[in-house]
Order: structure tokens, then C-alpha cells, then sequence
């Protein structure tokens, strides 16, 4: 059975379109990314994979939306830091400038938690 995705087709001015996605890997999965970047309003992205020195790539990837960005590596625990081989996991919220007046964040003491407010 096939999993249908459902896509705005006309965009009202009173209407914000989500997407949230688990990449996997965000640089893996750079044409998906830009689609849905050009689909929706605000994207929600779960396991982007990058370390922190990586976050330009997905600014450059998309540079008509704006973001919060999370990374593992954003901890102050050096030590676990250190012991990590590769990126993992990762959290982005990213949204269309137009929108960018409109957007707060709600800051939360982990890393593995992101949220926006639409004021």
C-alpha cells in the first residue's frame, strides 16, 4: 500500500502549511528537502544528522527560509561530545521569511526539544 502525501494546492493568506520530516540525514535527502521547502511554509525536520561547524550546508540548501537549529553536539559535555564517531540526530524548525516577523521560539533545556510560537 502506498503512502499518499497531501499537497497544498492553492495558498490563502490566513493559511500556514507544516510539513514535519525524519531525513535520516539531511544532506542525504538535499532535492526532498527543497521540495518541501518549496511546498510548505514552515518545515519541521527530525534527525538532520549534522554537527554544528555543518549548519551553513542546510542555510545554503534552503535560503529562502530561516531556522532554529539544534545539533547533538550543541551540549557543553565535552566528554560526550568527543566520544561521538558521527552526527546524530538533530532537530531543525525552518520557516519562509515572509513569515519571520510572525515566529518566536520557546526555549526548553535540552537539546532534544524544539518549539515556535506563531505570534
Amino acid at each position: 500500500m502506498s503512502k499518499q502525501t497531501t499537497r497544498p494546492t492553492e495558498k490563502s493568506t490566513d493559511q500556514i502549511h507544516v510539513a514535519s520530516i525524519n531525513t535520516e540525514g539531511a544532506m542525504n535527502n538535499r532535492q526532498y528537502i527543497q521540495d518541501l521547502s518549496n511546498r510548505y511554509d514552515v518545515l519541521c525536520i527530525q534527525e538532520h544528522w549534522l554537527n554544528s561547524y555543518e549548519l551553513n550546508g542546510l542555510s545554503e540548501l534552503i535560503p529562502h527560509m530561516k531556522s532554529f537549529i539544534k545539533t547533538d553536539d550543541d551540549s557543553d559535555d565535552t566528554q560526550t561530545n568527543y566520544l561521538r564517531k558521527a552526527a546524530s540526530k538533530g532537530i531543525t524548525i525552518l520557516w519562509k521569511k515572509s513569515l519571520d516577523s510572525k515566529i518566536k521560539s520557546l526555549k526548553f533545556g535540552n537539546n532534544s526539544l524544539q518549539a515556535i510560537v506563531l505570534a
